[in-house]
């Protein structure tokens, strides 16, 4: 799928998330995710691949943005912005299965009552760095996240002033 949008319809009514995976693969590209109130992306199974694509004003209960139970989601340049969860991963919520955020994929402005921009109950989580990540991440007791240290881009994802400053 590529240069579409996915929103609810004109009613903003909307009984389940804008795309529900269960098995098989998937690939999107240069796409919108926006405005679900039931969230946008429920991953339960297969291979989905995000790329170039905004996911923005979604929420859920958990996992605004993307919420994975099983299966691998691949996601890079993209934007989780604006998300939100009334319970536990405002732009991300993973509880099984893999993630791997890579090549500028940014998480900014989600909110939620625990993990505002990831929540990770279990399963792997892979993040390349450089990313203003670790501070909006909550991982429950004995799991781990793996954040790798990438390539370094000077402007990488906005030039950082120095080390007071809060997003670097």
């Amino acid at each position: 799928v590529k240069t579409s949008c996915f929103r609810p319809d004109r009613d903003g009514m909307l009984a389940s998330r804008l795309l529900t995976q269960s098995a098989g693969e998937v690939y999107i590209s240069e796409s919108v995710f926006a405005n679900s109130t039931a969230g946008a992306i429920h991953l339960t199974g297969g291979y989905l691949n995000l790329r170039d694509t905004l996911l923005r004003n979604n929420s859920a209960d958990r996992g605004g943005a993307l919420r994975v139970q099983a299966g691998l989601a691949a996601v890079s340049r993209s934007r989780f912005e604006s998300n939100a969860a009334v319970q536990a991963g405002g732009a991300l919520h993973v509880d099984g299965g893999a993630v791997e955020l890579r090549d500028r994929t940014l998480l900014i402005g989600s909110t939620a009552q625990s993990g505002r921009s990831i929540q990770f109950i279990s399963g792997a989580v892979s993040y390349a760095l450089p990313a203003p990540l670790a501070r909006y991440l909550f991982v429950t007791a004995g799991d781990t996240v793996d954040l790798t240290v990438g390539a370094v881009e000077a402007d990488y994802p906005f030039s950082c002033p120095g080390e007071a400053s809060p997003a670097c």
